[in-house]
């Protein structure tokens, strides 16, 4: 749903049930989904509308979804300075818990864009690196805390490996 706002990502999820009904199951059969949408709504609508768009696009995945989580993730901030401010206000607002039914996860907010990006608005091939990472190891911690919670009179897994390249991202969990 590349460069879409978050009203339209709503809209097209529901035409793509429509069209690919697998969609639709592999969202709900999910032990983990994570929206990072919001940031195209910049040109749309104020922060707050934009995180509340947001609030819906996740409480619809939550709908679908009963038995796993589903969180929103914290926008980079843009080196761009017209945008780093509504950026800003967006992420305070979706860090206040003003939004009811609104779990965040993982947050982006403090990478250093300058770093990571070309054109000071998207990564660049060690900015999606490093968002992989991020990624990787909040689905590895997820993992782990599942697994503790549901197994924790049995053996520990040893470690959530992390792989993580602009091209693929990957985890695995190895068991003693």
């Amino acid at each position: 749903f590349e460069g879409k706002s978050s009203l339209r990502i709503m809209e097209r999820l529901e035409t793509d049930f429509k069209s690919t009904p697998e969609l639709k199951t592999n969202i709900a059969n999910a032990d983990l989904v994570i929206f990072t949408g919001g940031l195209n709504d910049y040109w749309e609508t104020s922060p707050r509308a934009a995180a509340k768009r947001v609030r819906t696009v996740v409480v619809y995945l939550k709908s679908l979804n009963k038995n796993g989580e589903v969180f929103a993730s914290t926008a980079i901030s843009p080196k761009l300075q017209r945008h780093n401010e509504w950026v800003f206000q967006y992420n305070r607002v979706l860090l206040s818990n003003s939004l009811h039914n609104l779990t965040i996860g993982p947050r982006f907010e403090s990478l250093p864009l300058e770093e990571l990006s070309t054109d000071g608005l998207h990564p660049n091939t060690q900015g999606y690196d490093r968002l992989a990472k991020i990624l990787t190891e909040f689905i590895c911690s997820r993992i782990e805390s599942k697994f503790s919670e549901r197994y924790s009179k049995i053996r520990q897994p040893k470690q959530c490996t992390v792989h993580a390249s602009a091209n693929r991202a990957a985890n695995t969990t190895q068991a003693p």
